[in-house]
C-alpha cells in the first residue's frame, strides 16, 4: 500500500535508483534564472520572498562538494519547495560575428521539472522578449524593469494563496487524514503486485492518479489529489486519461490476436473500464463548481466525484 502520509518521488527523473524527497515539505521558493540576465530580478525576489518568510533557494548560492549536483542543487530542491519562480529571459549570444538572443538551457530544464513535478509555478518574462512556442499558452507574467517589484509581489501573495493547503495543514496530517477518509469510504490504495494490476496502475500513475480499491478487491478507481493544480490542468489530465483508456479498449482485439494478452487480463480489463470512476481532490468550492459543470458539458464517459481537501479533515475526524 502507498504511504499517503508524506507525498514522496518515488521516480528518478534520470534513474538513480531511489529519490524519495517529500514534495513541498519545506517552506521554500526554488528560483530558476539566468545569471548574466536576470541577477537583478532574482535580487528582488529573494528580498520579497524573504520578507514573507520563504527561504529562497537558487543553484548559485548552493554547495554540493562530492555530491550528485543535478540532485542535490537542483531536482531536490524544486520538489521540497512549496512552490517555484522562473525567469524566461533569453541568453544574448555571440557566433561568427553575430550577435543573438537564445533560449536559456538550463532555466527550460528546470521549468520542466516544475511542469512535471505539478508544482506551483510563477513564470516571468521581460517584455521585450517572446516565449518559446512550447510553453507560449502558459500564463506568464511579463514585466518592465519598472513593473517587475510591483508584478513580483502580487504574483508571490498568489502563489502563498494557492499553497496555502501546506501551511495550514502539513503534508503528514493531510495524508493520515486521506487514508482514514478512504477508509471510511470502504477504500484502499490497491496493490500493484499482479500483471495486470501493474499495468493499471502504471496508466494512473502516468498523470499523477493513484489506484483505489474497494474492501471486496473487486472495482478499482482512480484518485487525484490535486488541490494544488489550476482546473485547466485537472480537465487536461482526466482527457488525456480517457484518451487512453478509450486507445487501450480499441486495441483490445487486435492485443488478443497478437497473444499479447491474456483471457484473464481481458477480463480484468473489461471490467476496470466498466467500472472505473475518478475521484478528484480539490482546493475550492469554485473549482468543485467548474470541474461539475465541464464535466455534464461535455458528457466524459466516467463518474468523476468531487472532494474538498476540508471534507478530507472534517470526514476524517469522525473516523
Amino acid at each position: 500500500m502507498a504511504d499517503l502520509r508524506v507525498r514522496k518521488n518515488e521516480r528518478c527523473v534520470i534513474g538513480i535508483p531511489e529519490c524519495n524527497y517529500a514534495f513541498s515539505s519545506t517552506n521554500s521558493c526554488f528560483i530558476a534564472y539566468g545569471y548574466e540576465t536576470s541577477g537583478r530580478e532574482k535580487d528582488i525576489l529573494i528580498a520579497a520572498l524573504e520578507k514573507r518568510g520563504i527561504e529562497p533557494i537558487e543553484t548559485a548560492g548552493q554547495n554540493a562538494s562530492g555530491e550528485f549536483a543535478f540532485c542535490t542543487k537542483i531536482c531536490s530542491k524544486i520538489i521540497t519547495s512549496r512552490f517555484s519562480i522562473v525567469l524566461l529571459n533569453e541568453d544574448v549570444l555571440q557566433k561568427d560575428g553575430y550577435t543573438y538572443t537564445a533560449p536559456n538551457a538550463n532555466v527550460n530544464i528546470e521549468y520542466g521539472l516544475m511542469i512535471g513535478f505539478n508544482k506551483v509555478v510563477i513564470p516571468f518574462q521581460e517584455e521585450s522578449y517572446t516565449l518559446p512556442f512550447n510553453v507560449n499558452a502558459i500564463d506568464t507574467v511579463k514585466y518592465t524593469s519598472r513593473t517587475f517589484t510591483e508584478k513580483a509581489s502580487k504574483a508571490i501573495d498568489d502563489a502563498l494563496n494557492k499553497t496555502s493547503v501546506h501551511k495550514a495543514t502539513n503534508v503528514d496530517s493531510f495524508g493520515l487524514a486521506l487514508i482514514k477518509f478512504l477508509l471510511h469510504k470502504e477504500m484502499l490504495i490497491a496493490p500493484s503486485d499482479g500483471p495486470m494490476e501493474k499495468v493499471l496502475h502504471n496508466l494512473g500513475a502516468a498523470f499523477g492518479l493513484d489506484m483505489l480499491n474497494t474492501f471486496d478487491g473487486m472495482d478499482y478507481h482512480y484518485l487525484g489529489n490535486w488541490p494544488s493544480l489550476p482546473l485547466d490542468k485537472i480537465i487536461s489530465r482526466l482527457n488525456a486519461a480517457n484518451r487512453l483508456f478509450e486507445a487501450r479498449v480499441a486495441s483490445f482485439d487486435e492485443r488478443a490476436l497478437l497473444g499479447l494478452t491474456t483471457d484473464r487480463d481481458m477480463i480484468l480489463a473489461t471490467r476496470f473500464i466498466e467500472a472505473l470512476k475518478f475521484w478528484i481532490i480539490v482546493a475550492s468550492e469554485d473549482q468543485r463548481v467548474c470541474l461539475c459543470q465541464w464535466h455534464s458539458a461535455n458528457k466524459f464517459p466516467y463518474p468523476v466525484d468531487i472532494y474538498l481537501t476540508s471534507e478530507i479533515m472534517d470526514a476524517a475526524r469522525l473516523f
